[in-house]
Formats: structure tokens, C-alpha cells, sequence
């Protein structure tokens, strides 16, 4: 006897959409209860978040509605659907010998071509992530009394493990390279030495490299 599948797999996925949707309609701030435009960026960073989760309330808002439109439709949509019985599972054949050398040849190139980038300086967001959410900056204590010059002295503030998970505040966290950087870069420096504020830059993009040589294969 044959197994329809389709109406079953057919609706899982917006079953997800539809409670992905309604948490965030409940969580996120409506349009309703803003005080600025909605249809002009703000350039303050604390309106622009209000800005974007705004407009994913609204995004949500909209999934909802598409998702009992598609209910209310649903005989129509799969009135002509055919329904094919569900396949067997067979094990995928393992590559060919050919595929596997270039395989291993595209990994070798792109590892050479790499490779020499790892030490380069850091620059935009790399820098940023390092200052404040991996290793930590230079800063003036002008607090204390005593100090030779008005700026204050020089000391180096350093980025805990929480400041990886937490202190990046904006819409784009990216909490994972965080962590993985300042592990890498922590055991390096335990390993050679290091002072805290050395910079190792092919420690910090050691996570990323493999990962992007991971990826070949995939």
C-alpha cells in the first residue's frame, strides 16, 4: 500500500512559520505604540533597533495572514497535486575517485591561497570584535587624582568571556566567532606568552579558516 506524504511534509513547514510568527508578535514591539517614522531609517542606534523589530512585527504579522490564506485555500492548492507513494531510503553512493582528488585538490588550493591572509592587519569589524568583544583596547584613566597628564594614564581594558556573548548590542550578533576567536586567541597567547594586548591575527581567524575549508567538501 502507498504512503502519501506530501499533506504531511506540506504542512510541518508553515506549522513552524506560523509559531516563529506568533511568538514574535507577541515579543516585538507593534507599529502601533511608535512614535517616529516608519518609512525613514532613524540614525540614532537605540531608534534603529526599534526601527528593525518594528518592521519584523510586521514581517510576522504578514506570515500569520499568508499562513490562514494558505489553510482556508488548502483544497485548492492540492486539488491538483499528485500524490506519489514515499520513497525508499538508500544509501547515497560514495564519490568517485575523481570527485575525492578534486575534492582534496580545491582544498589544498584554497588552504595555499588563505593561508598567507591569516597574519594581515586587522581593519572595520574585525578590529571592532577584537576591542570589544575578544581580547579588549587600551583606555585613559582621568578619574584618580595624581595623574601626569589631563588625558589620564594609559591601562588595558580587557574583554571577559561575557563581553563575547553580551556586548555586542546591535541587530547582528555574532556571538559564535566571538567565542571561537577568543579561545584560540587565549590559548595561543598561554602557549607562547603572550601579554594580553598581543595581537595574533592568525589566531583570531584560525575558527574561520577551517571552517571555510570545511565548507569545501560540504
Amino acid at each position: 500500500m502507498s504512503v502519501c506524504f506530501f499533506p504531511l511534509t506540506a504542512r510541518r513547514v508553515p506549522l513552524a512559520g506560523l509559531c516563529m510568527a506568533l511568538f514574535l508578535l507577541f515579543a516585538l514591539e507593534s507599529p502601533l505604540s511608535v512614535d517616529f517614522d516608519l518609512f525613514s531609517p532613524p540614525r540614532e542606534e537605540a531608534v534603529f533597533i526599534r526601527f528593525v523589530t518594528v518592521w519584523t512585527w510586521c514581517a510576522a504579522a504578514l506570515d500569520v495572514i499568508t499562513f490562514f490564506l494558505l489553510t482556508v485555500t488548502w483544497n485548492w492548492w492540492i486539488s491538483g497535486a499528485v500524490m506519489r507513494p514515499k520513497p525508499k531510503v538508500t544509501n547515497p553512493p560514495f564519490p568517485a575517485k575523481g570527485q575525492c582528488l578534486l575534492g582534496a585538490l580545491s582544498i589544498l588550493v584554497a588552504a595555499f591561497t588563505a593561508f598567507p591572509r591569516l597574519s594581515h592587519s586587522l581593519w572595520g569589524d574585525e578590529l571592532i570584535t577584537f576591542r570589544e568583544s575578544v581580547a579588549g583596547h587600551f583606555s585613559r584613566d582621568a578619574e584618580n587624582d595624581g595623574l601626569e597628564a589631563a588625558q589620564g594614564r594609559i591601562y588595558w581594558s580587557e574583554a571577559g568571556w561575557a563581553d563575547a556573548l553580551w556586548q555586542y548590542e546591535t541587530t547582528n550578533p555574532h556571538f559564535l566567532l566571538n567565542l571561537a576567536a577568543k579561545s584560540s586567541l587565549t590559548l595561543t597567547q598561554k602557549a607562547r606568552g603572550d601579554e594580553p594586548w598581543v595581537v595574533r591575527e592568525s589566531a583570531l581567524r584560525l575558527f574561520p579558516y577551517l571552517a571555510g575549508l570545511g565548507a569545501i567538501p560540504a
